[in-house]
Order: C-alpha cells, then sequence, then structure tokens
C-alpha cells in the first residue's frame, strides 16, 4: 500500500500528464474524475477525524485543485467539455 504522503506528488504527475496528453486525455476523464472523488471524500474524513497532520491535508487540497484546473485547461478546447464535466460538479 502507498504511503499516504505520497498521494499529493503523485496527484501533481497526474495533473502534469493530463497537460501532456491534452485533448487525448478526454477519455480518462471518468477514471481521474472518480479517483477525484475518492482524494476529495478523504480529505473530509481525515480533517473530521481531527488529523494533526494540517500539513498533508494543504498538500492533498493543493494536488486535487492542480488536477482540476489541468483538466479544465486541457479539456477547454473541446466542445463537450460540459457533458464530460458535467455529471461531476
Amino acid at each position: 500500500m502507498l504511503d499516504p504522503k505520497r498521494k499529493p506528488a503523485v496527484l501533481s504527475c497526474l495533473a502534469d500528464i493530463t497537460l501532456a496528453l491534452g485533448g487525448d486525455f478526454a477519455k480518462y476523464v471518468p477514471v481521474v474524475m472518480d479517483m477525484l472523488r475518492q482524494v476529495s471524500t478523504a480529505m473530509l474524513i481525515e480533517g473530521a477525524a481531527g488529523d494533526e497532520d494540517h500539513e498533508y491535508r494543504i498538500e492533498l487540497r493543493s494536488s486535487f485543485c492542480e488536477n482540476i484546473t489541468a483538466l479544465v485547461q486541457t479539456l477547454k478546447g473541446i466542445i463537450k467539455i460540459a457533458f464530460l464535466l458535467q455529471s461531476y460538479a
């Protein structure tokens, strides 16, 4: 199992991959959005549990936002972006 401290770094790499693939990344949106949904749930649970590792949560949230930004930036030229991301909003 991956050390939780590595999650923000992995998410940052995923954002880089998203940007590198450009419009070809559209086919991976459902998988990535499902993963990001799981991360957002974990952020809420860890925060609610009184986790003392505040910096880790900040890094995780930052990486989460970085991925959403990369997705929107990558797919902004694709007309169907609204349809791709609508069900995840």
